[in-house]
């Protein structure tokens, strides 16, 4: 496989795990919204509700992220010039790093809560969590963390991007 392929394969790897990331966290905010109308009548109220405003959740504003980070990677996919695909990948491993280090910490607290709680049902920002490891944060931060990874393997190969002539055959 050459650099080539394997930058375009990174490359489209990065926006399917941002697509999926995005899927993820917007199935369960959804959920949360529903769940929240149906019991308050409203999406707008953020005092004395019954459980936090979906607005106000990790996974709400971790959507957005994956939202912005997919379209933001199918920009740097269909870039025409090689330059400008780097600069802009490496502006966006600055967003999955804070993304990743936002998730993770968030997961932390989420996993101390459950930790604490020492059975006791404990409530996530994406409903009640019956174990740490099968909630949309675990599963947002894992994400968000491959696509850290993905990228960095990315930048190594940043200078053969797909749409740029290699030299020698490499």
């Amino acid at each position: 496989m050459t650099k080539k392929n394997i930058a375009k394969f990174l490359l489209f790897s990065q926006s399917a795990l941002f697509l999926a990331g995005s899927f993820v966290a917007w199935t369960a905010t959804t959920q949360r919204f529903i769940a929240f109308y149906d019991i308050e009548g409203t999406i707008f109220k953020f005092r004395d509700c019954a459980f936090t405003n979906p607005l106000l959740t990790s996974c709400f504003y971790g959507g957005v992220a994956f939202v912005v980070a997919f379209f933001w990677s199918l920009f740097i996919l269909m870039a025409k010039d090689g330059e400008k695909q780097n600069l802009q990948q490496k502006k966006l491993l600055w967003l999955i790093l804070a993304c990743v280090l936002f998730a993770w910490s968030n997961y932390s607290y989420e996993l101390y809560n459950y930790v604490k709680a020492a059975g006791d049902p404990v409530m996530g920002c994406s409903g009640v969590i019956t174990h740490p490891l099968k909630t949309a944060c675990f599963y947002g931060s894992a994400i968000f963390l491959a696509s850290f990874i993905n990228a960095l393997a990315l930048l190594k190969f940043s200078s053969f991007a797909p749409h740029q002539q290699l030299k020698n055959g490499e």
